[in-house]
Formats: structure tokens, sequence, C-alpha cells
């Protein structure tokens, strides 16, 4: 259950925290879906919606696609799709704020390295964004979610 702190959103001046373009613009290989360039992205903002931690604005503005992401009826990028590729501080809760600005600038445990670390094997940009690639990162999530957690009491 959510508390009334999850669900505000931050009030700090906009962030973005990551933007599927800068993956796929870039130095992105030919021939690998764009898609792709979603997967890390979408997987940690499904994440987000999984645990309450998204704002009423994202909730409001989206309410369609978050309830067909929660029943898993979409892909897990569809909502990042629906934002343009963008993660901003303004579709998170003041606490989903607080741990993404942790997690994406942890240099030693941060999301990139778990998730690089989780996929392995498939190398960057090789991660398909699916239900299946999504249930293997959450647990990681979750964990860090937990250790983040208790080091804020």
């Amino acid at each position: 259950m959510k508390t009334e702190e999850q669900s505000q959103p931050d009030t700090e001046e906009m962030s973005k925290y990551d933007d599927a373009e800068w993956h796929y613009g870039g130095n992105f290989p030919r021939w690998t879906p764009k898609r792709n360039g979603f997967a890390h992205i979408g997987f940690l903002l499904t994440w987000l919606v999984d645990n309450g931690l998204v704002s009423e604005f994202l909730k409001e503005e989206s309410s369609n696609i978050v309830e067909a992401t929660i029943d898993r009826s979409v892909s897990p990028i569809a909502l990042l799709e629906y934002w343009d590729g963008k993660l901003v501080s303004d579709m998170l809760s003041k606490q989903g704020n607080a741990f993404v600005k942790s997690y994406y600038k942890d240099q030693e445990n941060g999301y990139f390295l778990n998730y690089m670390s989780e996929f392995s094997e498939l190398g960057n940009y090789k991660v398909k964004p699916n239900w299946k690639n999504y249930n293997r990162i959450q647990p990681v999530i979750n964990q860090r979610f937990e250790e983040w957690r208790a080091l804020q009491k």
C-alpha cells in the first residue's frame, strides 16, 4: 500500500534522468532494433509503477497505459514510449525521485552496472524489451530499493 508521500511529485526543478534518444541516437549499432535502446529505462519505469513510486501527474496523464502496464497487457516499455523515451522527475513521486537519483548516480552499484551485470551474456543494447527480461531485472531493483530504504532510516 502506497503512502501519500510515495505518490506526491517532487517539487524541485524538473530533471531528466535518462532519454532513450541518448542511446539510440548516438553510437547505437545499426543492426539493433531501436526499441532495445528503451529497455533499461522502460524496465525501471515499469518497476516504479509496480511499486507505487510514480506521480499523480503521470497516472492522470497516461492512466490507460499505466493500467495496461500493471495488467501486463502492453510491453514493459510502452509507458516509456508514450512519454517519448524520457524519464523525468515530474513522472515520479518524492520517494521515487530520491531513489532514482541515488540509484542512477551510484558508481559502484548503480542501476546501469546492475543492469549490465544481470544481462552480461547479451551485451549492450541486445536486451529485448519483454516481460521475461523485466522479470530478470525486477528482483535486482527490489534488492537495491530495500538497501536504499534501510539507509534512509
